[in-house]
């Protein structure tokens, strides 16, 4: 007779894990990092730290309120400013935290969509070379995003709307790269309040509204909310380059050169980021197509169907790939948030293939950049751009294999005729 661990057990051992994890870590935080990004973390903390909060934007950083607050505790919490520079390292643990947090999203993914013999395969995440190069290696912060971003679709497979839009709020504030999701976020919203009464409706904007003023409040009080809105126009097109590092379609095409080659250069009757726009939008459309579809039933049929949660995951993991993928100005570390979803939907359908493919593009990549883990010979084969180009390209056709397998095993598009 096969032992079968219950709930309580597992999640016992997620965090005897994880805590093991965090320990192992302590003691052998890589010093290695990408110093560009890293220094950003220390300039910015130490001119909080001399200057005010409300002062970053004299600086020149591009990142919005919400993660300066973050730098903000990190830099006061250092003895001196020196101190701030010495132990910048350290910051990955707090990455690295948002690492276990966005793990442990997953087991509660996996337990709600009942699914609990395949918890074990939580670890599929939570080990991931490639996310964690990107938080212990590198020095990123693109955890934090995909932890809130996670969160938010958990608390819609919750039926929870409000903290659905306060976690993908908070997405937001912390890093802009988020509005990627915005029209998945908007149809499950949708989808959601199609239920709901009118001023549960109002309530919650109201509810939005207000924590958004509370994270602009020092900014509004200091006279100085235009400086925010200046970064918000200053991001578009900051790097207008074919590519910025991401083994994407582009860089496949046009090779090294897209580094430095400008987006709005002709190519084939259009720009760069003209086909890119296309390209992107345009198989956004046939990814969002079943998510939609299934709101239509909603809106116009009555139909009291809950959403098919594979093909919701599917569209998460989907749009910012193909964000990285067609779209120019792209850096490696794009598509790290899909990288989550994919892996998730690996888990529950059992197409371990996914996510792993995914990862292994992902690690090439941003290795392939850093060269962190020293290869002697990174001019091979699986290192060069369009190997790696070819892994996320087969990595989007059998993720629409998925996606219209789904919708076809469970009748979405049958529902309306």
């Amino acid at each position: 007779m096969q032992f079968k661990f219950q709930w309580e057990d597992w999640q016992k051992l997620f965090f005897v894990l994880a805590g093991l994890l965090f320990l192992g870590v302590l003691f052998i935080l890589p010093d290695h990092c990408h110093h560009g990004d890293v220094k950003c973390w220390a300039d910015w903390s130490a001119y909080i730290r001399v200057h005010g909060l409300t002062n970053i934007y004299d600086s020149d950083t591009d990142y919005l309120p919400a993660f300066h607050y973050i730098l903000y505790l990190y830099g006061h919490s250092r003895e001196s400013i020196e101190i701030i520079y010495t132990d910048i390292n350290n910051f990955k643990l707090l990455m690295f935290l948002f690492h276990l947090g966005s793990s442990y999203i997953l087991i509660l993914f996996i337990r709600i969509l009942d699914t609990r013999e395949k918890l074990p395969m939580v670890i599929f995440y939570l080990l991931n070379i490639a996310v964690l190069y990107n938080t212990l290696v590198w020095g990123q912060v693109d955890e934090i995003m995909t932890f809130f971003v996670a969160l938010s679709l958990y608390f819609f497979i919750r039926e929870n709307p409000r903290y659905a839009a306060i976690s993908y709020l908070l997405a937001i504030n912390l890093k802009l790269q988020s509005i990627v999701f915005l029209p998945i976020v908007l149809l499950l919203l949708l989808f959601s309040y199609l239920r709901k009464n009118k001023k549960t409706l109002l309530l919650d904007i109201g509810i939005l509204v207000s924590i958004q003023l509370l994270i602009f409040s020092p900014f509004i009080i200091a006279g100085k909310l235009h400086r925010v809105s200046n970064i918000l126009f200053h991001l578009v097109d900051s790097q207008p380059f074919i590519s910025a590092n991401a083994y994407n379609l582009w860089y496949a095409i046009v090779g090294k050169d897209a580094r430095w080659m400008i987006d709005s250069q002709t190519f084939i009757i259009f720009t760069f980021k003209q086909w890119g726009l296309f390209l992107f939008f345009t198989m956004s459309f046939f990814a969002l197509l079943p998510l939609f579809w299934q709101v239509v039933n909603r809106l116009m049929y009555k139909s009291d169907r809950t959403l098919y949660a594979p093909i919701t995951v599917l569209a998460f993991g989907m749009v910012p790939l193909l964000f990285f993928f067609f779209c120019t100005q792209m850096h490696e570390r794009y598509c790290h948030p899909a990288i989550f979803f994919l892996v998730l939907y690996s888990i529950l359908s059992r197409k371990w293939y996914l996510g792993l493919i995914a990862s292994i593009a992902y690690l090439l990549n941003i290795d392939g950049v850093l060269k962190s883990l020293k290869f002697q010979n990174y001019g091979v084969l699986v290192f060069q751009a369009k190997f790696v180009a070819s892994l996320f390209l087969l990595t989007i056709v059998l993720c629409y294999r998925e996606l219209y397998a789904c919708a076809r095993k469970e009748g979405i598009f049958r529902t309306s005729f």
